[in-house]
This record gives C-alpha cells, structure tokens and sequence, in this order.
C-alpha cells in the first residue's frame, strides 16, 4: 500500500535521483535531467518554506514525487514539477501525490506546469485534474561554440532607476500576467541577474531581462520586449546579441536557453542569432473553483 507525504530535506539526494531516473528526456519542460544538478535547484527551494516536494512509498521503496516551486503566498500560486512516478498504476499514486501537496498547503488558487508534448500520460492527467492548456512553447539553445562575438550597433545600457516607469510599462504591456512582475525582476540577484535596456535619448524603446543560472550553468533568457512602435529596427537582435556576449564571455557559460510561444514571431529572431529548437511543451494551468 502506497503511502504519501511531505520529504524532508535530508532526503533530497534521494529523490534527485529518483527524479533524474525519470525525467531522463525532460518530458517535465523546465526540470533538468542530471541528478547532481536536480538536487541543487531543490535544495535552493526549500530555503522558502512554501515550497516543498510531496513523496510516495511503497514497500519501503520511492515510487513517486510531486514538486511545488516559486510558490508565491499573496496570490496562492504555484509551478509544479512532476508528478515523477515509478509505479505499475499512475493514476493512483498521481492522486495521492495531488492530494497530499493540497492537504499540506490548503487554499492553492492555481497551479501551472509545462510539459513537454511528449509525456502524454502525465498531459492526459493534468487535463483529468481540470488543467488547461494555455500555451504551446518551445524550449531554445544557443551552445558557446556555435557563437561569434555581436557587435551592436545600438547603445545599450543596464536599467537605470530613472527608467523604472517606462520599463514597468513595457513589461506589463509585453507580458501581461508573467511570473515575474518589473518589480521583482528588479530585486532579483545583481550577481546573477541584468536588465540590458536600448533607449532613444531618454525614451526607454526595449530591455532584456537574462539571468546566469547555477544547476546546471546555463544562462537563461527570461523577457525580451520592444515597445511596438520601435519594431522591426533590428532592437531586439541587438539586445539579444549583446546579452549573449555576457553570457559566454563575461560569466564564461556554454549554453543559453529561452522559452518562447508558439504563436510568438520571435521565434525567426531567435533562430536567426543561432539558437535552435530543442524541445517542446504544454503550458497548462489550474485554477481553484469558487
């Protein structure tokens, strides 16, 4: 009989290799698959006490994880990674991993997930569990190799205070309802984290938003937004261009990804600088009935 509860952080090395047995070809979109490197970003986790993995056992064996992230408690919202399951019946230890992470956070309003279109099983289950697809996205990659050093030939400059306003326009207008809002983008690490921003005299015309990740080294095209009437200028391939120098030069990585919508006609931008398609996923979301 399977049983269900919250892991505690003395087992993390455990379950990081439970899950990197699992996830061997990434069918959860934003997991990496190496062990070492799942263990790091669970163990940063767990520094906020809202987020947690919920286990199953059976037989004294791991059979099951589910994994809240990024749990922000204003909004009662979640990312979830999983559910990562070794077992003959899915469904039920699906439900039990469910059910567990509701009973220990009570009162969740939604959840998101994306998973790559591939893992059918676990789509067909969200989808039982009332998730929506919202999205289809594409997961992108430059490697160092494949890059030549970008010359601008735009001014670019890092976010400065007085632009603030005008960037925090840009975003919500850009990504209305990202995860992030202009100001925790702000707030985030200054060691990992950069804002490039092109401007024409003091009108703010476009920014970047890219992050140096840690497990595994990678970096991480989080937002790149050009203000509608400054498109089609070559703006955005200079931002990108220039974020990819910081990327590989200054904090020396060999590979940078970005996640974009189906629908999004970045994608030509993307693949025109050198990144190419690695995977793709369903973006889907769950939202508490009244």
């Amino acid at each position: 009989m399977a049983t269900f509860r919250k892991a505690k952080k003395e087992e993390l090395k455990q379950i990081a290799h439970f899950i990197g047995q699992i996830n061997h070809s990434n069918l959860c979109l934003h997991c990496v698959a190496n062990a070492e490197d799942i263990y790091k970003n669970m163990y940063e986790w767990l520094d906020n006490p809202e987020d947690f993995i919920v286990v199953a056992e059976e037989d004294g064996q791991l059979v099951g994880a589910l994994c809240n992230t990024d749990y922000e408690i204003p909004d009662k919202e979640g990312w979830l990674w999983g559910p990562f399951i070794k077992h003959s019946n899915y469904t039920k230890i699906a439900n039990g991993l469910w059910d567990t992470l509701h009973n220990i956070t009570p009162g969740i309003l939604k959840l998101n997930i994306y998973v790559r279109i591939e893992n059918k099983e676990a789509i067909e289950y969200y989808a039982s569990k009332g998730f929506k697809t919202t999205s289809l996205a594409h997961l992108y990659k430059i490697e160092k190799s494949r890059f030549q050093n970008f010359q601008s030939k735009h001014s670019i400059s890092i976010l400065e205070e007085q632009d603030f306003n005008d960037f925090k326009k840009l975003h919500e207008l850009a990504f209305p309802g990202a995860y992030h809002t202009a100001q925790q983008i702000t707030e985030l690490s200054k060691e990992k984290n950069i804002i490039y921003t092109i401007k024409d005299g003091r009108y703010l015309l476009g920014y970047l938003h890219a992050e140096a990740q840690d497990a595994p080294p990678n970096g991480y095209v989080h937002f790149l937004a050009i203000d509608p009437a400054a498109r089609r200028k070559g703006l955005g391939k200079n931002l990108l261009g220039h974020s990819l120098n910081w990327f590989f030069n200054d904090k020396n990585l060999k590979t940078v990804t970005l996640t974009v919508k189906d629908d999004n006609p970045a994608r030509k931008l993307y693949e025109s600088v050198g990144f190419v398609l690695e995977y793709s996923g369903n973006g889907m979301t769950w939202k508490a009935t009244k």
